[in-house]
C-alpha cells in the first residue's frame, strides 16, 4: 500500500499508493491544471481577505512617498507566452530606469550581475522600497493576480519579454510551461543569492518534476522564508 517517493526534490516519504498518480502528471495536463487552480484559489482568496487592512495601509503611505503612485503595473510573460499584467507595491523611483540606464558603469555591473545590484547601491529603490522587499509585502498585489488567475501561488518568477531571452535563452521551454508565481523554488532556495543559472536550473527542476505535494512543499517553506527575510533584498 505505500512506497517511498521523492515528491518534491526536498524529502522522500512514505506515501499511500492511492496519491501516487497526482506525483505521476504532467504540469500542462488538465488534472494538474484544475489542483493548481483549486489550490491557488483557496490559499489566494483568503490571504488577500485577512491582508487587505494591511495593503491599504501600506497603498496609504506609499502613496505619499511616491506623490501618488503606490502601485506599480508591469507586462510579463506569461504561459505558453502570453502577456500578463503584474502588479506591486511600488519599491523604486518613479524614474527608476533612467536612473540606472543614465549611469553607464552601473548599469554594465547590473547586467553582469545577472540583472541584479548588490543591496545599497541601487539608486532606483526608495527607503521604504527597501523595507517593503525586504518582507516581501511589495508582492501582495500579486494575490489579486492569482485571484484572477494570470499567476499561480507556485512558479517561475514573472519576467520581461527580453529577460526571457538573455535569462532562460533555449531553456525558455520550462518557464513558458507554467503560470508565473508569486513563489517557487528560487525564492525558497535563497532568492537574491541565487545565480541566474541556478535560478533557471530551479525552475527547470520545478516544473519538469511538478506535483501537487511539491506545491504544497514549497507554500509551507515560503512562511519561514519570508518571516526571517531570507535572501530578499
Amino acid at each position: 500500500m505505500f512506497r517511498d517517493l521523492s515528491t518534491d526534490g526536498f524529502t522522500s516519504r512514505q506515501l499511500p499508493t492511492a496519491v501516487i498518480a497526482l506525483e505521476r502528471l504532467r504540469i500542462e495536463s488538465t488534472l494538474s491544471v484544475l489542483l493548481k487552480r483549486g489550490t491557488d484559489i483557496l490559499v489566494a482568496l483568503p490571504s488577500l481577505l485577512v491582508l487587505a487592512p494591511l495593503l491599504l495601509v501600506l497603498i496609504m503611505i506609499n502613496a505619499f512617498i511616491t506623490k501618488g503612485h503606490p502601485i506599480f503595473g508591469q507586462t510579463r510573460v506569461g504561459r505558453s507566452g502570453g502577456q500578463i499584467r503584474v502588479y506591486k507595491l511600488r519599491s523604486m523611483a518613479i524614474d527608476a530606469e533612467d536612473r540606472l540606464r543614465n549611469d553607464s558603469v552601473l548599469y554594465a555591473k547590473y547586467l553582469a550581475n545577472d540583472h541584479k545590484l548588490p543591496e545599497g547601491e541601487d539608486p532606483r529603490i526608495t527607503a521604504f522600497g527597501r523595507f517593503l522587499r525586504k518582507t516581501s509585502l511589495d508582492e501582495l498585489p500579486q494575490l489579486w493576480c492569482v485571484v484572477t488567475g494570470s499567476m499561480s501561488m507556485v512558479g517561475p518568477r514573472p519576467v520581461l519579454p527580453d529577460e526571457l531571452e538573455t535569462l532562460y535563452g533555449t531553456r525558455k521551454d520550462c518557464y513558458l510551461r507554467s503560470k508565473p508565481g508569486i513563489t517557487g523554488l528560487w525564492q525558497v532556495s535563497g532568492r537574491s543569492k541565487v545565480t541566474g543559472d541556478q535560478r533557471v536550473d530551479l525552475d527547470c527542476r520545478y516544473v519538469n518534476n511538478w506535483s501537487f505535494f511539491g506545491d504544497l512543499a514549497v507554500l509551507c517553506r515560503t512562511v519561514p522564508a519570508v518571516l526571517f527575510g531570507r535572501g530578499s533584498h
